[in-house]
């Protein structure tokens, strides 16, 4: 007889969990890209692993427990600097929530997944419970925390750059020297730095929203660049002269 992972439990299998969880964490993977506007490749990784976990846990078996339990600890344990970026800036709403919830279902994926492999004969359904609650109260938290921030207009004269698709438009700036003024438009849902230390400035932008900076610019080159791990493309030049 063959040996299935559904242990049933109030209508709801573990078996179940798991591919709730795998399903979320694909969703996100897709949505994560297409708000982007760019190919995320660690991303793009992560979403064909869970869709091809999905296909194999068709079969039944109690060894695809394990298997979405071992995908579930790489998805937590690999992305950890990343999730610690996004998850301590609640204020950028999207890119919070989005975190949350992958980081959530593969935490539910762990346990769920051994628990296919283990034969566990508790309910899911706790599980399940603690996993909406978390994500939605901390959705509404970064929600209200965005709300709070304001943005900031453009003033005349400034000089306009748009954050968007982990770039900078333009990533070349030219400016008289002297009193400076940068406005930045965040267009992504992530937060984003406009940071540049041979002029000493450092501002932040969080999602959707808009900053600007102001400061004192002697003649040269120097490198802007985004702080946020995972951003290292987002580089421009200002030159002063």
């Amino acid at each position: 007889m063959t040996t299935t992972a559904a242990t049933e439990t109030r209508g709801l299998t573990w078996l179940e969990v798991v591919r709730i969880a795998a399903t979320v964490i694909v969703v996100w993977a897709v949505v994560l890209q297409v708000t982007a506007g760019v190919i995320i490749p660690p991303v793009l990784v992560v979403g064909i692993a869970f869709a091809a976990l999905l296909a194999f846990l068709r079969s039944g078996r109690r060894w695809v427990g394990l298997l979405a339990a071992a995908l579930g600890l790489v998805s937590v344990t690999g992305n950890i600097p990343s999730l610690v970026e996004e998850l301590s800036h609640p204020s950028s709403a999207l890119a919070f929530t989005l975190t949350l919830v992958a980081a959530a279902a593969a935490l539910v994926l762990v346990v769920a997944g051994f628990a296919v492999f283990f034969g566990w004969s508790a309910s899911p359904t706790d599980l399940l419970w603690g996993w909406a609650g978390v994500v939605a109260a901390g959705a509404v938290a970064s929600f209200i925390a965005a709300a709070a921030v304001e943005s900031l207009p453009a003033s005349e004269g400034d000089v306009v750059v748009v954050a968007k698709s982990n770039r900078f438009a333009p990533d070349r700036l030219t400016v008289a020297e002297g009193r400076v003024a940068v406005w930045v438009d965040n267009r992504d849902g992530a937060r984003h730095t406009f940071t540049a230390p041979g002029l000493g400035v450092d501002l932040e932008i969080v999602g959707l929203k808009s900053q600007r900076v102001e400061f004192a610019a002697s003649p040269g080159e120097y490198v802007v660049f985004c702080t946020v791990v995972g951003h290292e493309d987002m580089v421009a030049t200002l030159v002063v002269g």
